[in-house]
């Protein structure tokens, strides 16, 4: 469905290799900041589990970002085509990313279907959280039952991404953004003023 996919990204609605639509838009999670972004116990509006009202929404609708998007990886296209914006470096097991962690070089898998099932709510596919700001330099990374990630909001857009607010609005917001003003945005209740 064209629905689910950025026109910017170019993709044709699938990724190589996998038999399922995909998707640009992927839900928040919230800062990333609790137990590297575990979606058991994650401060944003998605999280495992626990759904969210509106009156959940302590921060204020329009204070809080439900949805972003992000760039799909390329797929099954062998493991020395890496691309910043469209791999995932994941490492086994269900430990807690870290940046020390996520930085290694030892028992890293290069995960390059991003986004590749849009019906799959994980981090590889459906979920983001705020741990870097828009478009960050670092490597996304997460885990192998990818439930906890540090994952970046990514575009094909010059210098931002366009993000979807629990009040329906949609805004465009620089990659510049401070990480706090970016975490802060991504909290249901987390008492911040975002000005």
């Amino acid at each position: 469905m064209r629905s689910f996919l950025c026109p910017a990204d170019g993709s044709n609605g699938r990724i190589m290799g996998s038999p399922f639509g995909c998707t640009n838009y992927v839900a928040s999670s919230g800062s990333g900041l609790i137990d590297g972004g575990n979606l058991a116990t994650a401060d944003g509006v998605f999280l495992l589990g626990v759904p969210q009202a509106d009156r959940d929404i302590t921060d204020g609708l329009s204070q809080t970002i439900a949805f972003s998007e992000r760039t799909l990886g390329l797929g099954q296209v062998g493991s020395t085509t890496l691309d910043i914006q469209r791999s995932m470096r994941e490492f086994p097991g269900a430990a807690s990313p870290t940046s020390s962690l996520c930085d290694s070089t030892s028992s890293r898998t290069w995960n390059s279907e991003r986004g590749g099932k849009w019906i799959l709510g994980n981090y590889g596919n459906t979920l983001y959280n705020h741990s870097y700001p828009p478009n960050a330099a670092a490597w996304d990374c997460l885990n192998a039952t990818q439930q906890k990630a540090l994952m970046s909001a990514r575009s094909q857009h010059a210098n931002g991404v366009i993000v979807l607010h629990c009040d329906g609005s949609t805004h465009f917001v620089m990659d510049s953004i401070e990480l706090s003003t970016w975490q802060a945005l991504a909290t249901r209740a987390g008492g911040e003023v975002v000005e």
